[in-house]
């Protein structure tokens, strides 16, 4: 969770210097700052999420953010005009 966290951090910042440098998102630059934000809050929110529920389902908590990262990076993809 650790380094999908780092790598998180890194996409958020070449997003920013990016957009910095005068790159435009096709689809807006708000809605591509708010999925950046996102995708970045995902997996340590499930992690803490699944510190709090110290059953079997605290499991599932990280395989659902899991989940939810891979959804914000291909609409991120899909924002950018890919």
């Amino acid at each position: 969770m650790a380094v999908v966290s780092v790598l998180a951090l890194v996409q958020l910042v070449i997003g920013i210097v990016a957009l910095a440098r005068g790159d435009k998102p096709d689809q807006g630059t708000t809605i591509f700052v708010a999925y950046l934000l996102g995708a970045f809050a995902c997996v340590p929110a499930a992690g803490f999420m699944s510190l709090a529920e110290r059953t079997r389902w605290g499991s599932v908590t990280v395989a659902a953010g899991g989940i939810v990262l891979a959804g914000l990076e291909g609409r991120l993809y899909d924002i950018w005009g890919g």
